[in-house]
């Protein structure tokens, strides 16, 4: 959940209206997960480690969300209008490399838009209960996520750490 945050933090908290974002997700959705269900996983196995000895974990969002929706939500938090911009996988990785992001980063997003495209994460079989088993909740939805940003790092909320 935060990584629109932390790769698009920076377009989406500008004065400019809209803000925009680029992906090349082709409308399917991905999985995010809560940055705060993992900590509180990661908080709930290390202090009580033996019932999850020898256990592996697939730790999901509670749905797959949209990039489209991902802009909806953004735009709700921060009262401002945002777009997600939609582009050719090459134009994606183009405009990302002339950003100036380092190479092994750009690969890294285009690969993740490549996934996200190919909708692995958009199916209901992919959600996985890892999280409400553990901690005895659902996995937080990205509308909750995005209702309290005091969690969020500066990073995320678009401007230099301190």
């Amino acid at each position: 959940m935060s990584n629109p945050m932390v790769f698009q933090g920076k377009t989406i908290m500008k004065d400019e209206k809209p803000a925009v974002f680029y992906g090349s997700s082709h409308e399917k959705g991905v999985n995010y997960v809560s940055p705060n269900d993992v900590a509180e996983v990661a908080v709930r196995v290390l202090f009580d480690p033996r019932p999850h000895l020898g256990k592996e974990y697939a730790l999901t969002g509670p749905e797959a969300v949209s990039d489209q929706t991902v802009a909806k939500l953004l735009g709700q938090a921060f009262e401002k209008p945002v777009m997600y911009v939609d582009q050719p996988i090459k134009t994606f990785e183009e405009s990302e490399r002339f950003s100036g992001h380092p190479d092994w980063m750009v690969n890294d997003l285009v690969a993740l838009e490549t996934i996200k495209a190919e909708g692995i994460e958009d199916s209901k079989s992919f959600v996985s209960d890892d999280i409400k088993n553990i901690c005895g909740h659902d996995a937080e939805t990205f509308e909750a996520y995005l209702e309290d940003r005091s969690h969020m790092t500066p990073k995320e909320m678009g401007t230099p750490a301190a």
